[in-house]
């Protein structure tokens, strides 16, 4: 074994000991041969064949070693003479001077590229950055075909092991594995081919066609968490239609002048936003381009953000009404209400990603109008639809600021609920709520949905002059959020007997976030069409500021029992709301609710 006389120098008066050739039996009283080692002889001075020497056959092993036992010495690196080679003795067979048999492996420096024991990477890390440095000159630099090989290969019209479909690609042995090396032509006869004999080229061909994998395309099931890049990564046809929603809200704002192109002031700063993208029940596509509100600074930009809406115990009192009356009931939708509110603060907004003016990308928005994701956007529209409301003759409870009443000359009355851009009328009179629906038109672009049939999330049938609701399709998209769609089912809100306890430990930012969450789905439930769950929903929510998994694991329980009841409905029958109207009730006693399984 050699080694570094840098960093292990040898003795000025080395002698080396005498030593026994193998088979040979020492001699007690043969002196030892003392050989000098040049002091200049180093592993430095060595040259790289002898450092490399390749291991050599069996066969020829043994000759080097007659040839050296001879006396020719031809072993590189030492210059030690050999002693003549005697004849082995047949060994003793449990005595103790039986000859002790070592091998005649020699070791030899490994052979790598660049390896001369000053190398700091090992061979295999070498032989890794070789196979490497080979594989990127064939994917990027490309990989000719050798010259050795035959040109009349290249030329063969018939796909086969190694054949070309054309003459400029490259060939299966150095191809890498991609789509680009995939057969252009999809000709029958070639397809049929590339089937028997397989190989490289038909997986590329098959791999080509081949739908992307899921990971690289946005989740279908959260549409509104996408952003423009994940439409960018959409195929063509998905991008051409998502892009078409784009422009369409980009001209529904230029048409409503809601902003105008300026040069952002100095001390000012723009409020950023982005694009939120949805598909709607009728299957339309919807994008729409909404401010991030929380850039905004409170004082600066906005005062006041309360915008009133009608509360869900009106809306059930007025269609209960509207069953006992045989009342008309019909629906109105306002196409981007939040546009129509007029702005008391000077805000200016970045422009749209993906579709900046060129040669005026350092210009900015000035808002004349509020728009989606302001803080002040609801209240905004409010203040606007509440001046125009009261010129159509309607008049506005104070007990509810979302109920307008107006009084027809016969003395009929016509009820209009608002809940943000969601406007529902109610009344005896078809032709009168048919004409203050098209004055209201007039004022507002609106989508007329005709006879109600949804409301709030909630779907109302009527039939036979009762009215039925329920919140099936919202419950079902809950239940999938939270993972609950196939719980296994629970017959009570909350089990027997708890009594949920706050928790000690400090507040979890993920879990609160979660629960928060549950909590806020199934409170929206609760005062919709199911009162069953007051109790368990109202209790559990005094944990929100900070929940333990004890309490999320009930909140869960409480989607358990709705999975188990999600056909359930609340029915507003004739006879039921008469006897409630005209039966006094004693206190305490609890109201019975009729439910429709």
């Amino acid at each position: 074994m050699l080694f570094d006389e840098a960093m292990f120098p040898k003795c000025p008066d080395l002698k080396c000991r005498g030593f026994t050739p193998v088979g040979e039996i020492p001699a007690d009283d043969q002196p030892s041969k003392e050989v000098n080692i040049p002091k200049e002889a180093k592993v430095d001075d060595l040259s790289d064949d002898d450092l490399s020497r390749p291991s050599l056959p069996k066969r020829e092993l043994d000759n080097d070693r007659d040839i050296d036992h001879n006396g020719s010495n031809n072993v590189p690196g030492t210059n030690l003479p050999v002693a003549p080679p005697a004849p082995l003795p047949a060994p003793e067979q449990g005595g103790e001077n039986a000859s002790i048999r070592r091998s005649g492996h020699t070791q030899e420096a490994p052979v790598c590229p660049g390896n001369a024991y000053g190398e700091k990477r090992t061979p295999t890390e070498i032989t890794w950055d070789i196979e490497h440095q080979t594989y990127w000159k064939k994917t990027v630099e490309g990989w000719s075909r050798s010259r050795s090989q035959p040109k009349s290969r290249q030329n063969e019209p018939v796909p086969g092991p190694g054949s070309q479909l054309n003459p400029t690609t490259h060939s299966d042995d150095d191809a890498p594995l991609d789509d680009e090396h995939a057969p252009e032509s999809e000709d029958s006869e070639v397809v049929l081919k590339l089937a028997q004999e397989g190989g490289v080229r038909f997986m590329n061909f098959l791999l080509a066609k081949a739908v992307p994998p899921h990971d690289e395309l946005p989740n279908p099931s959260n549409i509104r968490d996408w952003t423009l890049r994940d439409i960018l990564r959409l195929p063509a046809a998905q991008q051409k239609e998502w892009k078409t929603a784009c422009h369409e809200e980009l001209d529904s704002l230029h048409k409503r002048k809601i902003f105008e192109l300026y040069e952002l002031p100095p001390g000012c700063k723009a409020v950023e936003n982005q694009w939120v993208f949805d598909i709607k029940s009728d299957g339309r596509k919807k994008a729409r381009l909404v401010a991030k509100g929380f850039s905004q600074v409170e004082g600066v930009d906005y005062d006041e953000i309360f915008s009133p809406v009608v509360r869900f115990e009106t809306v059930r009192m007025m269609l209960a009404t509207a069953a006992l009356e045989n009342w008309y009931i019909s629906v109105l939708d306002v196409k981007t209400a939040f546009l129509y509110g007029q702005l008391d603060k000077e805000i200016y907004m970045e422009q749209p990603d993906g579709f900046k003016l060129k040669g005026q990308e350092c210009k900015v928005l000035r808002l004349r109008r509020a728009i989606y994701g302001l803080k002040q956007a609801a209240l905004a529209w409010w203040k606007e639809l509440d001046q125009s409301i009261q010129k159509l003759g309607f008049k506005r409870l104070y007990a509810d600021a979302g109920l307008f009443v107006c009084r027809h000359m016969d003395g009929t009355l016509l009820v209009m609920i608002t809940y943000v851009d969601d406007i529902l009328f109610i009344g005896p009179n078809k032709s009168f709520i048919a004409s203050k629906k098209a004055m209201f038109m007039e004022l507002w672009k609106c989508r007329d949905l005709g006879d109600c049939k949804k409301f709030l999330r909630m779907h109302i049938e009527r039939r036979d002059g009762n009215i039925y609701l329920d919140q099936t399709i919202y419950l079902q998209k809950v239940l999938q959020q939270f993972g609950m769609t196939n719980a296994r089912y629970a017959a009570t809100p909350l089990p027997a007997g708890y009594k949920p306890l706050e928790s000690t430990e400090p507040a979890d930012s993920n879990l609160c976030s979660k629960f928060q969450s549950v909590i806020g789905s199934l409170l929206y439930i609760m005062l919709g069409t199911r009162p069953d769950i007051a109790y368990a929903v109202t209790k559990m929510s005094q944990f929100a500021a900070n929940p333990s998994c004890e309490h999320l694991d009930k909140a869960l329980y409480i989607c358990r029992y709705l999975a188990g009841m999600l056909t359930m409905r609340l029915s507003m029958t004739v006879l039921q709301i008469k006897d409630l109207l005209h039966i006094q009730i004693p206190i305490g006693h609890r109201i019975p609710l009729n439910v429709d399984l």
